[in-house]
């Protein structure tokens, strides 16, 4: 089964809350689906943020997004919320883009952050996450949202999640055929910094379990040091890591952060 990189939404609006003139309300966005077939959804937050999703094969699922419309601190920046909880039945792609595009720049730099999460599989599979922004930074906690298990899947089966902070980026792919559990329940961006698999005052739940055979990636790069457990890099930095297996990987915890 071939699996591709989903970058391009059709658009799917379906806007349940409507702020009356010169009130401050809520705009949410919901979408449920099942079934075979192809489904995608874009939610434009004012000029704060665009989230997307898509979904193909047979899936069933949700997607819900809100624009707080709160403007906090009168930085003329809203909150944005998204959740995405899409699970493949009997093969098929999920895919969740959100993409901070405001920020109160001159206290927290410029709004140039962004994550995405992606599963194919020809058998089963789940891909859970959750993301907020705000005036100061885009991060994604799944504490009491969805600890573990953001990403599984069985059968033939390629994962991907990244996240770019500027010119600086991380992420992982994996693929094989058999079984797969990544739980990555955090990431943090602000500034300049990304922390992967890790943040927001949460514990560290970053791991990977696979069965048969396959490979995982671990990437980043950064143009200002990295540190990650038991080492730490200066200055410009491209981390790669690489391991292809014929009867299984674990690794228990990969996070890691820089600048």
């Amino acid at each position: 089964m071939n699996f591709r990189k989903l970058m391009v939404f059709a658009t799917l609006v379906a806007i349940l809350a409507l702020p009356l003139a010169g009130v401050s309300a809520a705009t949410d966005m919901d979408l449920t689906w099942s079934g075979p077939g192809s489904v995608s959804g874009t939610f434009t937050s004012g000029d704060d943020a665009v989230v997307g999703m898509y979904a193909d094969g047979w899936t069933h699922g949700q997607f819900h997004a809100t624009d707080a419309d709160d403007n906090p601190y009168n930085y003329q920046v809203d909150t944005t919320s998204a959740w995405f909880k899409g699970y493949i039945d009997d093969g098929g792609e999920l895919y969740f883009d959100f993409d901070r595009r405001d920020s109160h720049e001159s206290m927290y730099g410029p709004a140039d952050q962004r994550t995405e999460s992606y599963l194919g599989s020809s058998g089963t599979g789940q891909l859970i996450f959750r993301t907020r922004s705000n005036y100061a930074d885009l991060d994604s906690s799944n504490y009491n949202f969805q600890n573990n298990d953001h990403f599984l899947a069985t059968g033939e089966y390629y994962a991907y999640h990244n996240v770019y902070n500027g010119n600086n980026w991380a992420g992982f792919m994996a693929a094989g055929n058999g079984t797969l559990d990544i739980d990555h329940m955090t990431d943090d961006t602000w500034v300049t910094t990304i922390k992967f698999g890790h943040g927001c005052g949460c514990y560290t739940n970053a791991d990977v379990v696979q069965t048969g055979a396959g490979e995982f990636n671990l990437g980043a790069h950064f143009e200002d040091g990295m540190q990650m457990d038991g080492w730490s890099a200066s200055g410009e930095v491209d981390y790669s890591f690489h391991v292809g297996f014929t009867s299984g990987f674990s690794w228990s915890d990969y996070h890691f952060t820089g600048n």
